[in-house]
């Protein structure tokens, strides 16, 4: 019998990268998932817009998923905000997402409760949470369409 192999995606790093030291702002989002026993990375260049990093992390962590699910997924950040409830003392970060493939339409919302020093963490889980179902139920396809491989005999098959 084959061992499964895990299709849960998770998020080993999310980071700002700045040019040089001296740099007050990020030049670059990075994201980094693991899936399928691989690493996938995903950059995004920063626009130097009010919540620029915020979109950047997003839009990161879906190209980097994109590269993870079958040709002709597709996926379109709509919004990604930040809030502050009254009831919250950390912030709330909500990922909408619009997800397509072949004739399935979705729109996904995700969201993440997190401290101000982690928000790129935050950012990053919230868009995972928004496309964790469809990407799991995508990868089972995907899986499912790829030639299975013969397993190899236990020894204790042989005699």
């Amino acid at each position: 019998m084959s061992k499964k192999v895990s299709r849960r995606v998770s998020l080993k790093k999310a980071d700002l990268v700045f040019s040089s030291e001296t740099t007050q702002s990020p030049d670059l989002a990075r994201v980094v998932l693991f899936v399928n026993n691989r690493l996938v990375v995903g950059q995004v260049y920063i626009s130097p817009i009010e919540n620029g990093v915020i979109e950047a992390i997003a839009l990161a962590t879906l190209q980097a998923l994109a590269k993870t699910l079958p040709l002709g997924t597709r996926l379109v950040l709509q919004k990604t905000l930040k809030m502050q409830p009254k009831y919250l003392n950390d912030s709330l970060i909500v990922a909408i997402v619009d997800a397509t493939y072949e004739d399935l339409q979705l729109n996904l919302t995700g969201a993440s409760v997190v401290r101000e020093e982690k928000i790129v963490w935050g950012v990053a889980n919230a868009v995972l949470d928004a496309t964790n179902r469809l990407t799991n139920f995508l990868l089972d396809i995907d899986q499912n369409e790829q030639p299975d491989k013969p397993d190899k005999p236990d020894e204790s098959d042989k005699k």
